[in-house]
């Protein structure tokens, strides 16, 4: 048996002919401009096969041999312990069958692990992140909220103080280490009524949502609502499922800045925001029943936030980072 390739000897880039064969009982030798050396198959190190791309065989001097002929190099290890699996691995890796069930294999695996996995870890690591992390975060976030989208609130202070002793009230059940502030602003043309809560616990209401309400009792079922999302953490819990699949989507794609590598981690996301505002409906839900107060509050005024926005039917509830208010106040209302 000849084996035809080149050798390089690892000291300069210079690729020599040279060919390999059987000169005993496994054991090659290597000849090559006047030099010839040989070592037991054990001894080197064979490159896997992968489709009929040249093989490298590296000899313990540093050297490496260099063939195209993959077909004499599997003869070749069949006389080594384990060459037969190397074989069998290529016809695997050959076979359109077992290719296809790899791919089923690891879209099943990448399924899982987007649905299930990343959640559970993101909720595991929010879960132990010190406080002054939530905190530094939401100020960076409010500043810039307060810089380019809101105006300051023209509410009232004898108002204002209302709704804080309201926000007090929900507040006296929860058990956690976040210091909770009630901010007002002026949310004009762009954000509107509206409220979101930041992951330090800061929770922001515009004057158009308090103006919006038509019973304290429906911003008090917001203010929960808001807190619940503090509570499970879902600001933190939302920016390291982010970070985790834009991860994903680049290891998978290469690249995230054209739409094909953007739009998985976009869908996957408003999935994830879609599940984080009904575990906040149910925080709402709870805490309405346990205080006593009609929870049909809730719906009455997602009813009528949801008349301020566009249809909710077609794509557009689809890209959505909310559930159909349709949907969500079911609850509320048949409680």
């Amino acid at each position: 048996m000849t084996i035809h390739g080149q050798l390089f000897d690892g000291k300069t880039s210079a690729a020599h002919a040279c060919q390999l064969g059987l000169v005993g009982p496994g054991r090659v030798g290597f000849n090559w401009a006047g030099h010839s050396v040989s070592y037991r198959l054990e001894e080197l190190d064979i490159s896997s096969r992968l489709g009929n791309t040249p093989r490298h065989l590296a000899l313990p001097n540093g050297a490496r041999f260099e063939t195209k002929d993959n077909d004499a190099v599997d003869a070749l290890l069949l006389n080594q312990q384990g060459g037969a699996g190397f074989l069998r691995l290529h016809r695997m890796e050959s076979s359109m069958r077992y290719v296809l069930l790899a791919v089923l294999v690891t879209v099943v695996f990448v399924w899982g692990m987007v649905q299930y996995g990343l959640p559970a870890a993101a909720r595991a690591v929010a879960t132990q992140l010190p406080v002054v992390v939530s905190t530094q975060l939401s100020d960076q976030v409010l500043a810039q909220f307060d810089e380019r989208l809101f105006s300051p609130s023209l509410l009232p202070e004898e108002r204002k103080q209302s709704l804080q002793r309201r926000f007090d009230e929900v507040l006296a059940g929860v058990e956690q280490n976040y210091p909770f502030q009630l901010l007002f602003r002026r949310g004009g043309n762009t954000l509107g009524a509206n409220a979101f809560a930041l992951p330090s616990g800061l929770i922001v209401m515009t004057d158009e949502l308090i103006e919006l309400a038509e019973h304290d009792n429906e911003l008090v079922a917001i203010m929960a609502h808001e807190v619940g999302h503090v509570v499970h953490r879902h600001g933190l819990r939302q920016v390291l499922q982010h970070s985790a699949l834009v991860l994903i989507i680049t290891y998978m794609t290469g690249d995230t800045s054209s739409l094909v590598g953007a739009l998985p981690v976009m869908l996957m996301q408003l999935g994830y925001s879609r599940e984080f505002e009904r575990e906040a409906d149910a925080y709402a839900l709870d805490y309405l029943r346990q205080a006593g107060i009609d929870s049909a509050h809730f719906a009455h005024i997602m009813q009528r936030l949801d008349r301020q926005h566009d249809d909710e039917s077609g794509i557009g509830n689809y890209l959505s980072t909310h559930p159909a208010t349709s949907e969500r106040i079911q609850p509320f209302l048949q409680d």
